[in-house]
């Protein structure tokens, strides 16, 4: 039993060694400053998300981009309280969803890729906060690489005030390495739609979401298998502090562990080979752990230890990324991933 334990651990080390190779070939993208300026669509789908939309509108306020060279379209999806659009002076256009599917979200995006302007579509989310040069530094990168036919970026929590609230960051300081590190190995499958880019072109040619629409989550992950499925050259990410988005975390451990089964839910869908092999070994390894304490296993348990404070430390240097909590946030942190995969067995998904 004990050579099991170690093949697992000894597999999971190589896996981030392996993962740390990737992100460093990607650490820092190179943005080389453009004077040619693409036009945007900025896409927000959101439900009674008006705690959120001021600090969000505030920060489209500040894009240093020209007014004129984007747009906003805010897809309300059946908000029960309005939200005044027209305080702030910006080029957006209110548009209510219309559901048709089990995710609400991408039919969202679905409509405003129909009745955007422009060929490039820019999707956050409303509990977000972008920087000002989030569409400079998106132009310039597609101006220096015009292969792409979509840009993945940078998402980590912001006003860490609470054990809670370190636990989710370190969650997408892990997260982050490995999105990065899997496009560094060109094995492209998961990202944040919270920030993420791509053309009106690719999302017709792949009849954008069809065929995944009875999942209420992955209006990201799927979109971006579909088109790396087609060319993996043609999907990039965009690792870069100017393109780097914040999000609020959330505030209860019930919500946590539902939007961790909103996330783990699609991994069953993945296509990716890459992907579920990544989905596996998390499992076996939080299995691994935890039957260590029952068996009274504790040199695996430290080994595993010693290697997540190793990776995650490096990841949060690399990410600029300062949190607390984090040796009990590793400890924890199987104990989370084998609870969302029992509930999710059980547990339909749903947006919101």
């Amino acid at each position: 039993m004990e050579i099991i334990f170690f093949i697992i651990l000894f597999t999971y080390a190589m896996t981030l060694i392996i993962l740390i190779w990737g992100f460093e070939k990607i650490s820092q993208t190179k943005v080389i400053k453009s004077n040619a300026n693409k036009k945007f669509s900025i896409i927000v789908v959101y439900k009674d998300e008006n705690q959120h939309l001021t600090s969000l509108l505030k920060s489209f306020q500040a894009l240093s981009y020209p007014l004129d060279a984007f747009e906003i379209l805010m897809i309300n999806d059946g908000s029960k309280v309005d939200f005044d659009f027209s305080f702030y002076n910006l080029p957006i256009q209110m548009i209510n969803n219309v559901r048709y599917s089990q995710s609400p979200k991408k039919d969202g995006i679905s409509l405003a890729t129909k009745m955007a302007q422009y060929d490039w579509l820019v999707v956050t989310d409303a509990d977000c906060i972008v920087p000002p040069t989030w569409l400079n530094s998106l132009n310039d990168f597609l101006n220096l690489n015009n292969q792409y036919h979509m840009v993945c970026g940078p998402v980590f929590v912001n006003q860490k005030l609470n054990f809670l609230h370190h636990f989710q960051a370190w969650d997408f300081v892990s997260l982050q390495a490995v999105t990065v590190g899997s496009f560094g190995l060109e094995k492209p499958f998961m990202c944040n739609g919270a920030n993420m880019a791509f053309s009106k072109l690719i999302f017709n040619q792949i009849n954008g979401y069809e065929s995944n629409h009875h999942i209420a989550s992955g209006d990201d992950v799927f979109l971006l298998q579909k088109i790396a499925s087609r060319s993996s050259n043609s999907v990039g990410y965009l690792n870069h502090k100017d393109f780097l988005v914040l999000t609020s975390p959330l505030n209860s451990w019930k919500k946590t562990i539902n939007q961790r089964i909103r996330w783990g839910s699609k991994s069953k869908h993945y296509e990716s080979s890459w992907g579920i092999y990544l989905g596996l070994l998390t499992v076996l390894i939080s299995l691994f752990y935890l039957i260590s304490f029952f068996t009274l296993n504790y040199f695996f348990i430290l080994l595993k230890i010693i290697i997540d404070v190793f990776f995650l430390s490096y990841m949060a240097k690399k990410t600029s990324q300062k949190q607390r909590y984090l040796l009990i946030s590793i400890c924890l942190y199987p104990l989370i991933i084998l609870t969302v995969i029992s509930k999710s067995i059980f547990v339909k998904v749903k947006w919101k």
